[in-house]
């Protein structure tokens, strides 16, 4: 899933938990086998929370008190089900296949390759050439007007839009 703070990881203590669910004591390379993971990824154009995402993440770097309520992820769950996503892209990559020895390892090599059949849309290309002051992908996003992309950032409070921007780069950067 994505992450609040838009560092998408796989954590090493899943694959561990699998790896300990099954009674016979398992090798990794056997577990990839037997379990036949596959990666995938589920990419959208817009991120119905990225607004509230960006005012958490700012509420709780500025304020030692912020308190997530109960509802919060409920809120949130719902939204971003329910609300506009634009296009939305599911990749698979082919089962993981090869010779691990560590849960860190099966992790590592997963992330990779989410990275690699993650979609890429205009707007996230926009968000890492705005936000890393470049237009090295100028040619990815020349279809759309900015001023229409931009317009739902007018009304937030400083720093709210350059986190919005941030969480949209990030999957590039990834790549």
């Amino acid at each position: 899933g994505r992450a609040k703070d838009v560092v998408d990881k796989v954590f090493p203590y899943i694959i561990k938990m699998l790896s300990i669910s099954h009674r016979k004591k398992l090798s990794y390379k056997e577990l990839v086998k037997k379990l036949s993971i596959v990666p995938m990824a589920i990419s959208y154009e817009k991120n119905p929370n990225d607004v509230s995402m960006a005012k958490e993440i700012i509420n709780s770097v500025l304020s030692t008190t912020h308190i997530k309520r109960p509802i919060d992820d409920y809120v949130s769950m719902v939204r971003g089900i329910s609300k506009y996503k634009g296009h939305v892209t599911i990749s698979f990559d082919s089962p993981l296949e090869g010779e691990f020895s560590s849960s860190e390892q099966i992790a590592s090599e997963l992330e990779k390759r989410i990275r690699m059949i993650y979609k890429l849309y205009p707007f996230d290309y926009y968000a890492y050439d705005k936000v890393n002051k470049t237009d090295r992908f100028k040619d990815r996003y020349s279809s759309f007007s900015e001023d229409e992309e931009l317009k739902k950032f007018k009304s937030l409070k400083m720093g709210v839009g350059t986190k919005v921007l941030e969480a949209y780069a990030a999957p590039v950067a990834s790549k």
